[in-house]
């Protein structure tokens, strides 16, 4: 059968030492902070600390105003101080258009999230010469990186028009009378 184990991991402080521990936390792309990572630091008790503001990388920003920070305090003896920094993922606009520029969709996603359009499917309308069907869209749809415009894209296939000759009893070859023609 199949076997599920879950490990816990937890943090210790070195033995007769004190200090602090740092907790990194990133907002993920449902909206929750998650703990990235946790640093313990050596520091004497009593000291003021200030946690490290680290770079976590392209698309998250630090968020002094967590509801829950806590990134700076004093060094207790028993190393029960923990610090707590967030990180926000970067807001990313996304529109989506037809291929006549016209603004279908405009929505915001979090940095590294993929972009899906929410809507009912483009449609194109079809001319005289041509009918069109939807296609995707361009650029390709993929994770947001930054603010970014799809623009709709459809197949074009020329329209066959079928011919019936009247010639009043003449006689019709195909070479000179074609029976369907397009507008290619």
């Amino acid at each position: 059968g199949v076997r599920v184990y879950n490990a816990v991991w937890e943090q210790t402080k070195p033995q007769g030492t004190s200090g602090y521990s740092t907790e990194y936390y990133i907002l993920d792309t449902n909206g929750f902070y998650v703990l990235s990572e946790s640093v313990w630091t050596d520091a004497p008790a009593g000291q003021y600390v200030s946690a490290q503001i680290k770079d976590m990388g392209e698309g998250l920003i630090h968020n002094a105003n967590a509801p829950a920070a806590y990134e700076a305090g004093t060094v207790l003896s028993d190393g029960s101080l923990v610090l707590r920094v967030y990180y926000n993922r970067k807001r990313i606009s996304v529109e989506w258009k037809d291929y006549d520029g016209r603004l279908l969709d405009k929505e915001q996603y979090y940095y590294s999230e993929t972009p899906s359009y929410k809507k009912a499917t483009p449609a194109r309308r079809d001319t005289a010469l041509a009918s069109y069907a939807f296609d995707g869209w361009t650029p390709t749809v993929g994770k947001a990186t930054k603010d970014v415009i799809y623009t709709a894209k459809y197949k074009e296939t020329p329209k066959t028009y079928h011919i019936r000759y009247d010639l009043n009893g003449g006689e019709k070859t195909n070479e000179d009378y074609p029976e369907s023609y397009t507008t290619d």
